[in-house]
């Protein structure tokens, strides 16, 4: 035990950042692999007589990847827990949990051919292509959960509130740009050449995690005027991901095409990209496996007491965004606005964005007894 008078503070924060990027048009892949990011504050199996009790967990770690081909695979949780312990406090005892890691991917690439009196030779006298054809990837797969808890123990706060609190804060942004552009038009011969223009852009977001505060199998008691237990977790995630992509042909017969695609899963675990693809066109579950994220707040086999409000509330207030963006431009002809004889130029281009979200918000009173309940 403790004398009564000083104020107990657990504390554990994840900060700083950590950023890989290469900077190539050509070629460059850029991977963040983090397999424990995690922020664990607990108090676990002790007596405890203090003026104050509180225990936080934060996590404000930025991860960052810049490159043709970026991704970023990040793994971790954010806990705060009582766990098996008797705990008095003077005043107030706090039990936080909160993720405010931001996560970014962001790609960007220019591919522009332009013909040389070599390049045109081939192409017009072999009857050879001039194709440029561009790709770029920006790709967050995250698994995170946030628990604020109080299990299996026995609080008293004696002039204060008693809280538990869970936030999922994070950021998870992925943006993929890229110009793909093939010049035929520098040199002006009498017979067309043929020019090829492709470029495909991927941005994904993947994020799987719960946020959850409860107590659970405790006594907890919040004296004094005033005083209230609150429950609360709440997920406000920021996930966007954006697209865009340019494809430009100029001079001779040509083509120009590409594809842009903007995706974010939340709740589910990404199998295949292709079968998301699938899963979004025909409502199969191909692309898909795992069991949707939740953000819940409860208590449960558990005698509760509060001077004023028992305050049991989850809420879910996630900005979930796909925005995608694609031009494919053909300009059949030669130089000086001269048009070849028998030159055509055709362009097409395809764009998809959709978001899959599979998540629960709950909040419930199961098995316990409660001076006053307020179910948000």
């Amino acid at each position: 035990g403790a004398a009564l008078g000083g104020m107990l503070t657990i504390s554990a924060t994840n900060s700083g950042s950590l950023a890989a990027t290469v900077a190539s048009n050509f070629v460059g892949v850029t991977v963040l692999d983090v397999t424990n990011d995690s922020a664990v504050a607990r108090l676990v199996r002790a007596d405890v007589d203090m003026g104050a009790v509180s225990l936080i967990a934060l996590n404000t770690t930025r991860f960052e990847t810049a490159s043709k081909v970026a991704s970023n695979d990040v793994f971790g949780a954010t806990r705060a827990k009582i766990v098996d312990s008797d705990v008095v406090s003077g005043a107030e005892i706090s039990v936080s949990a909160t993720d405010g890691a931001v996560i970014s991917a962001t790609s960007a690439g220019l591919e522009e051919d332009v013909d040389t009196i070599l390049d045109t030779i081939a192409e017009v006298g072999l009857g050879l292509p001039d194709v440029t054809f561009e790709v770029a990837a920006s790709v967050n797969e995250v698994a995170r959960d946030v628990e604020a808890s109080i299990s299996g123990s026995e609080i008293l706060a004696q002039d204060g509130d008693v809280t538990v609190e869970a936030f999922n804060e994070m950021q998870l942004i992925a943006v993929t740009e890229v110009m793909a552009i093939s010049n035929n038009s520098d040199l002006d011969l009498t017979a067309p050449n043929i020019g090829l223009s492709f470029g495909g852009v991927l941005a994904s977001n993947e994020m799987r995690g719960d946020v959850l505060a409860f107590i659970a199998a405790s006594g907890v008691r919040a004296m004094g005027t005033g005083a209230d237990v609150k429950v609360r977790a709440a997920n406000t995630q920021l996930i966007t991901a954006r697209t865009d992509a340019t494809q430009k042909v100029i001079g001779g017969s040509n083509v120009a095409g590409g594809i842009a695609v903007a995706v974010n899963v939340l709740g589910r675990d990404v199998t295949s990209i292709a079968g998301q693809a699938v899963d979004f066109f025909f409502g199969t579950d191909l692309g898909l496996s795992g069991a949707p994220s939740a953000t819940k707040a409860w208590i449960s086999q558990s005698d509760v007491h509060a001077d004023r409000d028992v305050d049991v509330s989850a809420s879910s207030g996630m900005l979930i965004d796909a925005v995608t963006s694609n031009a494919a431009e053909s300009s059949a002809g030669g130089t000086d606005g001269d048009y070849l004889y028998g030159a055509q130029g055709m362009g097409a281009s395809a764009v998809i964005a959709f978001n899959v979200l599979e998540a629960e918000t709950l909040a419930y009173v199961e098995d316990a007894r409660t001076a006053a309940v307020d179910l948000g």
